[in-house]
């Protein structure tokens, strides 16, 4: 199974997170985000579905995000679990991650 979903609509690349990201899907995680940030649009992040996420997928999403800001791609998520914002409050990447708690 994918780590992430990822579909453009012309005006943003929309990317739907698999409920468990963790270190054996981190690889898949990475190519399909850089696949995603291939097309410039701003990213829609959906993190709704994210039951478990540990340090590895964390790391692989703090990259993608300073990529994202240093080339001008827009980020937001219109859900985000609360595994997810947890993970991000206890690692100090919140701001990073722009996911707002």
């Amino acid at each position: 199974m994918d780590s992430a979903q990822i579909r453009g609509d012309g005006v943003a690349t929309h990317v739907l997170f698999d409920a468990v990201l963790d270190i054996s899907r981190a690889r898949d995680l990475c190519e399909r985000l850089n696949q995603a940030l291939e097309s410039g649009d701003p990213l829609m992040l959906d993190g709704g579905h994210i039951a478990r996420i540990d340090t590895a997928a964390i790391q692989t999403l703090t990259i993608f995000c300073r990529t994202a800001k240093e080339r001008g791609i827009p980020i937001n998520w219109c859900a985000a679990s609360p595994s997810l914002r947890q993970a991000a409050e206890t690692l100090g990447l919140v701001q990073i991650l722009q996911v707002h708690l």
